[in-house]
């Protein structure tokens, strides 16, 4: 019997640009990862059922101020090894479906720009959601959860957001203080402030206090830059934007964000532009609810690989950096991209070691050290209610009700469950001493029967975890699932319950 091995190679921010010495992407230096990764996607086409390029893939950012971003063919030209009608990536896309993500970096690139490209489908939505073997999976860069560089559909520059004028004040900076042959790619992290010189806590009370933290940011990076706010920052297409100007454009996103999402989810996005932690927090929260419900879901865009997610409903990869910088000569962190097995579902983090020669296995090879990551960050647990409804009656479940006792609802019981359909609800805990509780009341007009679905994970030593009605089965923490059986302790709490017998 023939066993048909089939997996998904996804990569992310390898933020090609024109090679100007303020670009994070150097020819000379990354060049050679990125054909040895290409290679290894040639070498194994036969196994590999999707490429996916996912976001930040160019880069039209990384550009001082008085100059104007490159264009798409631009970057094209200055990449011919890569980007030529005789270059890797074409080569590639012969021999393998591509799909082409945007990013932040990347977001004004359309259709027509990567129909230059041949072979490779734009796919126009920021969520690539993919049926596969090993179940439903979200695909997405990831700059969408993060309050400075999710595209802005409210600014009169939409889609562009705040975060762009931040890395052209790093950007006009490094191009007045960098030696003549060095770039950007020489310096740790790229020459970007590190978060402790940002003050990222100062960033969050001004959003808790619903004050503009457009200006703040613009404050703090324009004086750490050393650069004027009346400064004009050159945009495509000719127009010039000071960092004044840029300040009063996005004076309301703070209060938008709370408006949309209240300010708890608002603050752990700008904790995911600080450092990359509560990415998977959206991630999970984007990948449950019911118009998606993957089971996985891959992100880049924080540029720090992860395998797998802790305590979660999802599993969760995250691909990493694949153009990281080289001071002294030595790469600071590694060229990682992900593959997903298909149909196992298993993820792994593949990490590129090798770049001079022609491919040969080894050079390419699975980063054993990539660590899981998590929803929420110690020292704080997490007491939220994982919560599944199975519908295995033959009617829709209407929803007539849910309550929250304590906690509030991250993704809130769905209206209706269709007849063999799982809704996802999560319900989390408020920083506090109170952990989680609620219920949701679903009623079925075939039997006229109501069910009351009720969960609860307290923060507390006198208090169980509880839930109701059975059959169900239950688990804490990385505990095993037990039956009809609360698991009074630990946290957080998975329930999944089962209404009907089909």
């Amino acid at each position: 019997m023939v066993i048909s091995m089939s997996k998904i190679v996804v990569l992310s921010d390898i933020h090609i640009g024109d090679n100007s010495k303020t670009c994070w992407y150097q020819r000379r230096y990354h060049e050679p990862y990125l054909i040895k990764v290409l290679d290894y996607i040639e070498q194994n086409a036969a196994s590999i059922d999707e490429v996916i390029l996912l976001g930040d893939i160019f880069d039209f950012w990384t550009y001082p101020c008085g100059v104007e971003p490159p264009g798409f063919r631009d970057i094209v030209n200055a990449n011919p090894n890569v980007l030529g009608p005789e270059g890797k990536l074409q080569k590639v896309a012969s021999l393998v479906p591509v799909t082409y993500i945007n990013g932040n970096h990347d977001m004004n690139i359309g259709k027509d720009d990567i129909a230059q490209l041949k072979n490779i489908r734009y796919h126009k939505d920021l969520r690539y959601v993919k049926d596969t073997p090993a179940g439903r999976i979200l695909f997405t860069h990831g700059s969408e959860y993060t309050i400075f560089n999710a595209q802005d559909a409210t600014a009169k520059l939409h889609p562009l957001p705040l975060g762009h004028f931040v890395t052209r004040a790093i950007s006009e900076h490094l191009e007045r203080t960098l030696d003549p042959d060095k770039t950007a790619a020489d310096l740790p992290d790229d020459g970007n402030p590190a978060a402790k010189e940002i003050g990222w806590s100062q960033v969050i009370d001004i959003l808790k206090n619903h004050k503009s933290v457009a200006q703040i940011l613009l404050d703090i990076i324009t004086s750490l830059m050393d650069v004027s706010k009346d400064t004009k920052v050159h945009l495509i297409g000719g127009q010039t934007v000071t960092f004044i100007e840029a300040e009063g454009i996005y004076s309301n996103l703070g209060a938008q964000w709370i408006e949309r999402y209240g300010i708890i989810p608002a603050v752990k996005s700008v904790e995911a532009d600080a450092d990359g932690s509560y990415i998977p927090w959206w991630a999970q929260r984007n990948a449950i609810q019911g118009e998606i419900n993957a089971g996985i879901a891959v992100l880049g865009h924080t540029h720090i690989p992860k395998n797998g997610l802790a305590e979660a409903m999802i599993n969760y990869a995250n691909c990493g950096y694949m153009c990281p910088p080289l001071p002294g000569g030595i790469l600071q962190y590694p060229v990682t991209f992900a593959e997903i097995d298909l149909p196992s579902g298993d993820l792994t983090i593949m990490s590129a070691v090798k770049p001079v020669g022609p491919y040969k296995p080894g050079d390419i090879i699975p980063d054993t050290d990539v660590p899981p990551d998590r929803i929420v960050y110690p020292p704080f647990q997490d007491y939220s209610c994982y919560v599944s409804i199975f519908n295995r009656c033959g009617s829709c479940l209407d929803c007539a009700g849910s309550t929250v006792t304590e906690g509030y609802y991250v993704v809130s019981p769905p209206p209706k469950i269709g007849p063999g359909e799982c809704a996802r609800i999560w319900i989390q805990d408020n920083p506090g001493i109170y952990g989680s509780k609620g219920s949701a009341t679903y009623t079925n007009p075939g039997s006229k029967k109501t069910v009351l679905f009720e969960y609860a994970d307290p923060c507390s030593l006198i208090q169980n975890n509880y839930c109701s009605p059975a059959p169900f089965r239950n688990k804490s923490d990385d505990g095993p699932w037990v039956a009809n059986e609360v698991v009074k302790r630990g946290h957080p709490y998975f329930v999944e319950f089962t209404h009907g017998s089909g």
